[in-house]
């Protein structure tokens, strides 16, 4: 309710006319009064016009491994290699083909050998270019490869 309680201004209810959700939000009124849609991207809270705020870096919003910074606005994560938003904030994608880690710029290295990615009993060579399985054993058939 909305008035000073007077016989002069008197009392009315709040409706979505009366701006109580925050810039941007849906607002859709009811019978209970108006109600307020989800913060935009970034933020957290209610909805209310004051129920918003930036998501930081305390709620850990970027990818395992990725840096945070908090900014005025909310925060900003580190680099990656190719970046999606989320209602949770950016989150990075996988490493480019033949690389593997965290998908940060920084993060991501040249497969080798050594991390498995040729299936058991297959050959595998490190090349500037990344591992490069050798042929099925007898009896069997696919590239060589872990999952081929």
């Amino acid at each position: 309710m909305t008035g000073d309680g007077t016989g002069l201004n008197g009392c009315r209810k709040l409706t979505c006319a009366d701006r109580v959700c925050y810039s941007g939000v849906s607002c859709r009124d009811s019978s209970e009064g108006p109600r307020c849609g989800q913060c935009p991207d970034g933020f957290t809270g209610d909805g209310s016009r004051d129920g918003c705020r930036p998501i930081t870096c305390s709620s850990n919003p970027c990818f395992p491994g990725v840096s945070c910074q908090n900014t005025g606005s909310g925060f900003r994560c580190g680099a990656c290699v190719s970046c999606t938003d989320t209602p949770a904030g950016p989150k990075c994608g996988s490493c480019p083909a033949g690389k593997t880690g965290d998908g940060t710029t920084s993060g991501c290295r040249t497969l080798r050998c050594s991390d498995q990615v040729c299936a058991p009993g297959v050959t595998c060579q490190d090349t500037v270019a990344g591992p490069k399985c050798g042929p099925c054993p007898n009896g069997q058939t696919g590239d060589g490869s872990a999952g081929g």
